[in-house]
């Protein structure tokens, strides 16, 4: 009965730390990153709005015009 019980508890923390690892696991996702500029003065575009059509994806440019989108 004790070596039962003992079993059952072993069982129960492998899988507690197992679980954990098996989930870490980071999607894979494509990168597009860049600058968007206005197309008579070419300064950067701050805080412009990018999206995917079709899908709820988006970003915004930084103060810079740079952007990082993951699909």
């Amino acid at each position: 009965m004790k070596k039962r019980s003992i079993q059952r508890i072993i069982y129960f923390l492998s899988l507690i730390l197992v679980i954990p690892i098996c989930s870490a696991q980071e999607p894979e996702y494509s990168q597009f990153r860049g600058e968007v500029v206005d197309a008579s003065s070419n300064k950067p575009l701050v805080f412009a709005t990018l999206g995917v059509d079709g899908t709820n994806i988006s970003t915004i440019t930084n103060s810079e015009g740079e952007f990082l989108l993951k699909v």
